[in-house]
């Protein structure tokens, strides 16, 4: 496969993902709200800048130009999101989408795997077209 087919595979799975996290945050509102209870007095603020954020990073990846930018704010996103998991582990953890039905090291697994792949999707994005990695170093031959 070729590196963009798979740079865009990644960042529509992650769209998928955001997207999805995104919609089901505004469709539950309400219980977004409770559940950040546990972790701030600014529930409906924090609520809008989970939502605002999901989206804004699902609509980076879903257009090209800017893709780079949502690839980029994806493992930014991951590292945030296990942090608070791992701060607070005898909290709930129901941050929408399939997210809600996971277990804390299933969390942690999920934001691994998004961080991976879009380093992955940045390694690929960036990478110089027909560079190619050798096993075997430059030798030279002296004739």
């Amino acid at each position: 496969m070729k590196r963009k087919t798979i740079v865009e595979i990644i960042s529509a799975l992650l769209t998928v993902f955001f997207l999805h996290g995104a919609i089901t945050n505004y469709i539950q509102l309400q219980s977004l709200k409770n559940l950040l209870a546990f972790y701030t007095f600014n529930t409906t603020e924090i609520a809008w800048v989970i939502i605002i954020a999901e989206a804004a990073i699902g609509l980076l990846l879903s257009i090209p130009k800017l893709r780079i930018v949502g690839l980029v704010a994806v493992p930014l996103f991951a590292l945030y999101a296990g942090y608070t998991v791992l701060r607070t582990l005898h909290f709930p953890h129901n941050f929408g989408g399939i997210l809600n039905n996971l277990s804390t090291k299933q969390h942690i697994l999920i934001y691994v795997s998004l961080g991976i792949s879009a380093m992955a999707g940045i390694w690929l994005k960036m990478r110089k077209p027909g560079l190619k990695v050798s096993s075997t170093s430059d030798e030279v031959v002296f004739t």
